[in-house]
C-alpha cells in the first residue's frame, strides 16, 4: 500500500518538482506535468476518488482532477518525453509498493 504523500513525494524526486509546488497553484508548464503525473499515480494505486485527491492538491475540485487526467492522457500519448517521465514514476512507485510488501511479509 501506498499514501498520496509518497507518491507525491516520489514524482517530486523524480521530476524536480517539490511536493509542495505539485500541490500548488502553479500553472508552470513543469510543475504542471509533474501535478498530472501525480494525480494519474494517485488515482490509480490508491482508492482515492478524484474529490479527494482535488482535497489533497490544495482543495481543486473533482472536476479539475478530471480535466487533469483527461490531459494526462493527451500528453501521455502524444508526447515521448513526457510518457518516459511518466513511466519512471510509476516504476519508483511500483518499488515503493514491493519494498513495503516485502517489510510487511519480513515482519509477519
Amino acid at each position: 500500500m501506498i499514501t498520496a504523500k509518497e507518491i507525491l513525494s516520489i514524482v517530486g524526486g523524480i521530476t524536480g518538482v517539490g511536493a509542495d509546488a505539485i500541490i500548488s497553484p502553479s500553472r508552470k508548464g513543469e510543475v504542471s506535468k509533474a501535478r498530472q503525473i501525480a494525480v494519474k499515480l494517485i488515482r490509480k494505486y490508491t482508492a482515492y476518488s478524484s474529490t479527494l485527491i482535488g482535497i489533497i492538491l490544495s482543495n481543486r475540485d473533482h472536476s479539475t482532477i478530471l480535466s487533469e487526467l483527461g490531459v494526462w492522457e493527451d500528453r501521455y500519448i502524444l508526447y515521448p518525453e513526457f510518457r518516459k517521465l511518466h513511466d519512471s514514476c510509476e516504476s519508483a512507485v511500483n518499488e515503493a509498493i514491493n519494498k513495503s510488501t516485502n517489510n510487511l511479509i519480513l515482519a509477519g
